[in-house]
């Protein structure tokens, strides 16, 4: 196979499966009166007990602030999540036992259809995958920094170029 049908290939099952997980994500949290991007947050604060910070669930869940905020908020006010309001700055989050539960349901939810998953392949077909995933997603980072670091310089030069030609 051509590399470039490899990239489209690999784009669009990419893409597919990420749209399913969207609307499995949508669907269940719908049922709660929640949106998608709500359940990484409750996953993530499920397996911290000692509470999340809204910086270290943007590293942790690979989300930018705006959506951990709001998303913060949500929770908060529909009862899944408290704040620590002990600290202004570094205040962490904690699920409720509401919280919790909802997080248990939607775990054991989850399980089945990575159950089914697994079955379909051996345990090393796995970690292959896994290992995979987390080097493209490595290298995708470090190429998305070089390029933005690229384009601020590009930028400069071009700011700096059009100084000189007005003088």
């Amino acid at each position: 196979m051509e590399q470039t049908e490899k990239m489209i290939k690999f784009l669009n099952t990419l893409g597919a499966l990420g749209k399913q997980i969207n609307k499995f994500k949508a669907i269940y949290m719908e049922e709660q009166g929640l949106k998608g991007s709500d359940l990484s947050l409750l996953l993530a604060l499920d397996t911290h007990p000692q509470g999340l910070r809204p910086e270290e669930l943007c590293s942790l869940i690979h989300a930018d602030k705006a959506l951990i905020s709001r998303s913060l908020k949500n929770l908060k006010h529909n009862g899944l999540v408290i704040k620590d309001e002990s600290t202004v700055y570094k205040a962490r989050y904690y699920l409720t036992q509401k919280g919790k539960a909802l997080t248990e349901y939607l775990e054991v939810e989850a399980a089945k259809i990575f159950e089914a998953s697994h079955m379909a392949i051996d345990q090393n077909q796995w970690e292959a995958f896994y290992d995979f995933s987390t080097t493209l997603i490595s290298q995708l980072e470090q190429q998305i920094e070089t390029r933005k670091r690229l384009q601020q310089k590009n930028a400069q030069k071009g700011n700096s170029d059009s100084e000189k030609s007005q003088m």
